[in-house]
């Protein structure tokens, strides 16, 4: 087992009892306030807590030395982490116990004189005989000092603050005294000082470290005696002979070997010269400061000590170059932290700083050759390697030798790092990551151009290679300089210019022996680190086996710091007029009180005129509507004005000369007219003349228009022409109106897009059922037998007609369940076959029962359960359009004539109604499907029930043919092409009537997306319909917008276009 497992083994017990010990001192200290906890309000208690605060300091004093020791263990075996994670909380929390036992002891008169005793102060002329405690700024002396002056002075309440304050300053020296030296003396400035004093000293991590720093100082213990004569009790012989064994013995000499000595006391070592003493140093790698094989920088755990331990560490040719960037980051840390040059490191850095002291000794095991073999030699190049992290950047130069053997040697020639520059308190957040690694590139030409020139001179030098892991570095060298920042672009040309044949290459970062100088690294770290000593591996090899030039190359868009395109553009902004000010109001009212409340300003600051502050006046009123009126004009009739200014006016063009306009004293236009002799008012008689296109047209268009409560164009423009006259007035109410939403609302003009193109199945000649539609009735009340009182039942009628034929088939359902409706489903199948395509609605605007019956074809689970059913293609309407469906509508209406008609009031069985349904069934498929024909020939008309049984369903019967021999017959080609004469009729009669359009007949411009609308419900007023905005359109086979998809409050619906108003837009 070697010293170093055995070291690690001892700290490691040392750890755990010091922790078992510190958690002992934490639960009396816990005790202690638990009891100081009950004295507070138990005077019974206080006695008890006099006698405990006696043993607090002890226990506390036990707590720290355990935590030293913790510290130093958690050193020694390399597990500083813990520090924070672990043992920082208890430090805390012990502190907090402390401090609040001791405010709880201060607020206890009694116990604070059973601790500290004082004679009772009558007077302040009693105070002199008393010795005050001094305080020179010591972090230790602190709490000394605290406790005693708050005892003897401060907390006495016989002595005034002038007298505290300088007891205070006289009791005070040094660092402490320059706290409060500029606090002129006073008695309100007392607290102030004292305040001061506190914030400044009471630092619970100073002192705590403080205690630490005092701790690890302590020279070693030679003897028993001195643990004898120490203040703490020793318990135990077994702790006793424990701690008085010598941790540190000295070191025999290195020269005699005899005597325990340091080297320059040895008398030998004095006998020697200066030259031989330097020798000796020289060979047995002795410190030159202490001559010493092995030993720690004693240096304080300060900022200063930092920079004076990293100052003396020498490296003339870089090697050591990953373990100087390791210690200056460090000292950057210490700047970003703004301790001042004394002040102790914090805990996390001064365990940081311990490791690495405590590893600076492994590199006297490094050995580094200085002399580079090129006596024979057949190829020279010169190498270099550059990186950049958020710590810093780095460059690594080697000479690699190929000998005429074909030995390959490569030596590490210099190592520089420098540390990523800071911008105030902060890293520069300017500085990226590719920024840096180009600030490594050029380190590294400088660095390469300087040994080139160097070593040139002695021995030639084929090649000079460069590499980088950083592909955007080697896209910014190979690219155009002015296509990138004035950063990038000056560093570039600098670097072709150092080295203009250079060539340079991507290297993988496992690679790259500048990523750990870039990184920094620990001493022991830098020993273990052959990339940095030796290099890559590949420079062992030939050159055809070394990474090529770049990976890929980035292209321009994908590399950062492009300068952006600039354009020249030359703008030519009108200055803005008054009329532009108007333009940002939207209400008249808004706009009329603005300008009143500016006159209003403008009268007591620029024409000093006295003005009231409480509200507009109706002539205050008056004179803003008359300015806006007046910029209009001067806006829109600029031509009109300069022709009426003149004495001999003639005004052009002649529908303006009809109003014989002339100019007011107030400079306004006004209407002339020939109403002069009227019983009207003076602003009736000769209004205001403003044009239709103005925006103070359209405010008070708009605000006539709300008084009147949305009146229609003829009471509006009555109502101007009482003050104004509009030019083209009908026109520009007009506009107003159809402007208005709320108008919009209530005229509720729906959209009716022409008449679809009829579907497929409506317009081939195929068999009967072959496409249906299918729809529901009802309810309707069916008894379970004739019996009197007996109970009824709801059922519903089914129907299924044939979409080429109109032929009609009725089944009874018992519910509204999507299994009653596949049964009845099943019973068509059976009956009329299966059909390939099946219709229906699925809406959402029916009353009553008619929103139950069609329940079962909103649902989609109901629509997937019912298509895979049965082997055929569902079409289900969009939502809310019966008129999508008018055959089946068409269909459940006829039957519901026939019912009504049939049925009155009374209530059938359900073979009743069952009957009743098929005779009604057979009564609509009798129908005629065209006109009667006007041939005196043709007796009969084409039917439905042709398609089905080769005649009417109601036909009387034929006389019975069974009897008849068989030559008698026809033969049954001809019944054949008697079944197939139906299609044909069918083709040439009732199929060209189905050409016309019967309404829906104009073409309307399509709702687009992003249309704003509000959406029509039934059963409420227009003012409450929701609105919306269309999100997508759904146009039929004819590009005819039937459907769109709505997004509202609630969310998204699909509606057709005719239930939905289109509001106006300002386009």
């Amino acid at each position: 087992m070697t010293n170093k497992t055995k070291k690690n083994e001892t700290a490691e017990q040392a750890l755990e009892c010091a922790r078992i010990a510190r958690n002992h001192a934490q639960k009396s200290i816990s005790d202690i306030l638990n009891i100081a906890r009950l004295s507070v309000n138990n005077p019974a208690e206080r006695e008890q807590l006099s006698a405990s605060v006696k043993r607090l300091d002890s226990f506390f004093s036990r707590f720290q030395a355990e935590q030293d020791v913790i510290i130093n263990s958690l050193v020694v075996v390399g597990r500083s982490d813990e520090y924070e994670s672990i043992d920082s909380p208890v430090v805390d929390t012990v502190e907090a116990v402390v401090d609040e036992i001791r405010e709880i002891v201060d607020r206890t008169s009694e116990v604070t004189a059973a601790i500290q005793p004082v004679p009772t102060r009558q007077s302040f002329s009693a105070l002199p005989k008393i010795e005050l405690p001094s305080f020179d700024g010591s972090i230790t002396n602190w709490c000394a000092f605290r406790d005693s002056f708050k005892s003897l002075v401060h907390e006495d309440s016989n002595v005034d603050n002038i007298h505290k304050f300088q007891l205070l300053s006289q009791s005070l020296t040094g660092s402490a005294l320059s706290v409060i030296k500029s606090i002129p003396l006073s008695a309100a400035n007392y607290n102030v000082a004292w305040a001061a004093l506190t914030d400044r000293f009471e630092n619970k991590r100073l002192l705590a470290t403080a205690h630490l720093d005092k701790l690890f100082a302590f020279k070693p213990i030679a003897s028993k005696l001195v643990l004898t004569a120490a203040s703490n009790p020793i318990h135990k012989n077994k702790g006793l002979s424990s701690s008085s064994s010598k941790l540190n013995k000295p070191k025999s000499c290195t020269l005699c070997n005899r005597g325990e000595h340091f080297l320059y006391h040895c008398p030998e070592f004095k006998t020697y010269s200066v030259s031989q003493r330097r020798e000796y140093v020289k060979e047995n790698k002795l410190c030159f400061s202490c001559m010493s094989s092995t030993h720690i920088e004693d240096t304080p755990n300060t900022k200063r000590g930092v920079l004076s331990a990293i100052a003396r560490l020498f490296d003339s040719i870089g090697a050591l170059g990953p373990l100087l960037l390791w210690a200056k980051s460090f000292m950057q840390q210490l700047w970003q932290t703004q301790l001042n040059w004394d002040t102790p490191l914090p805990p996390h850095l001064r365990i940081a700083w311990r490791q690495f002291l405590s590893e600076l000794p492994s590199l006297s095991n490094l050995t580094i050759t200085r002399h580079i073999d090129i006596r024979e030699y057949q190829d020279v190049q010169l190498l270099g390697f550059a990186d950049a992290s958020q710590r810093g950047y780095a460059v690594n130069v080697y000479l690699r030798v190929v000998h005429p053997t074909g030995k390959v040697s490569v030596s590490l020639v210099t190592c520089k790092t420098k540390v990523a520059p800071l911008k105030g308190s902060e890293r520069d957040e300017s500085l990226t990551i590719p920024r840096l690694e180009l600030c490594a590139a050029l380190l590294l030409a400088q660095l390469l151009h300087r040994l080139h020139t160097k070593i040139a001179s002695v021995i030639p030098i084929s090649h000079v290679r460069a590499w980088t892991d950083s592909s955007v570095v080697l896209s910014w060298l190979t690219a155009d300089q002015k296509m990138f920042k004035i950063f990038v672009t000056n560093r570039v040309a600098k670097i072709h210019t150092l080295l203009p044949n250079c060539k340079w290459s991507h290297v993988r970062t496992t690679e790259n022996p500048a990523d750990p100088s870039s990184r920094g690294l620990l001493p022991s770290d830098l020993v273990a680190c052959t990339l940095h000593w030796k290099g890559p591996t590949f420079l062992q090899f030939s050159e055809d086996q070394w990474p090529g030039p770049q990976l890929e190359t980035l292209n321009l868009d994908g590399l950062p710091e492009v300068k952006n395109p600039s354009t020249c553009v030359m703008v030519v902004c009108e200055t803005p007029s008054f009329d532009t000010f108007l333009l940002r109001f939207s209400s008249w009212s808004r706009l009329q009180h603005a300008l009143a409340y500016a006159l209003r300003f403008v009268d007591r600051v620029i024409v000093k005129r006295p003005t009231n502050t409480d509200a507009l006046t109706p002539d205050e009123l008056q004179r803003a509507m008359r300015l806006a009126v007046r910029v209009t004009q001067r806006t829109y009739f600029p031509e009109l004005l300069k022709q009426l200014a003149k004495p001999n006016k003639l005004v052009t063009p002649p529908t303006m000369a009809q109003l014989a306009p002339f100019m007011d004293h107030a400079g306004l236009i006004r209407v002339g007219g020939r109403l002069q002799r009227s019983m009207l008012s003076d602003d009736a008689k000769q209004p205001y003349l403003l044009p239709k296109e103005s925006h103070v047209t359209s405010l008070l268009i708009t605000a006539f228009h709300r008084r009147l409560l949305h009146a229609g164009p003829k009471l509006i423009i009555a109502m101007l022409r009482q003050e104004f006259w509009i030019v083209s007035c009908r026109e520009a109410v007009r506009r107003v109106i159809f402007k208005c939403v709320t108008c919009t609302r209530h005229k509720a003009l729906h959209p009716t897009p022409r008449m679809g193109i009829l579907p497929e199945a409506r317009v081939h000649s195929v068999r009967a059922f072959f496409s249906v539609g299918t729809d529901y009735g009802g309810p309707y009340l069916i008894k379970e037998c004739k019996r009197r009182n007996t109970k009824t039942t709801k059922v519903y009628i089914a129907l299924f007609v044939c979409m080429a034929t109109k032929a009609i088939h009725l089944e009874i359902v018992s519910d509204l369940t999507a299994d009653a409706f596949l049964a009845a489903l099943d019973r068509f199948v059976a009956r009329r076959g299966v059909p390939a395509h099946v219709y229906s609605d699925c809406g959402t605007n029916y009353v009553g029962a008619a929103r139950q019956l069609k329940q079962i074809f909103r649902d989609k689970d109901v629509q997937t359960q019912v298509s895979a059913h049965i082997v055929c293609d569902w079409h289900f309407n969009s939502p809310a359009t019966p008129h999508f469906g008018g055959l089946w509508e068409a269909g459940i209406k006829s039957v519901k004539f026939h019912l009504k008609r049939v049925i009155g009031t009374q209530v059938l069985t359900y073979e009743e109604l069952e009957t009743l349904c098929v005779r009604i069934e057979g009564i609509l498929n009798s129908r005629p499907l065209t006109p009667a024909s006007t041939d005196p020939h043709d007796h009969t008309a084409l039917t439905p029930g042709h398609f089905l049984i080769g005649q009417p369903i109601m036909e009387v019967p034929e006389v019975n043919l069974i009897e008849v021999p068989m030559n008698r017959l026809t033969r049954w080609q001809l019944l054949r092409q008697m079944h197939q004469s139906f299609w044909k009729r069918w083709s040439r009669e009732y199929l060209n009537t189905l050409q016309g359009r019967q309404k829906w007949t104009t073409i309307q411009d399509n709702l687009k997306v992003g249309d704003l609308v509000i959406v029509g419900a039934p059963n409420q007023p227009p003012s409450v319909w929701s609105m919306g905005r269309i999100t997508a359109v759904h146009p039929g086979p004819d590009q005819i917008v039937r459907v769109i998809t709505i997004i509202t409050q609630d969310g998204e619906m699909k509606r057709p276009v005719v239930k939905v108003v289109k509001l106006p837009t300002d386009k």
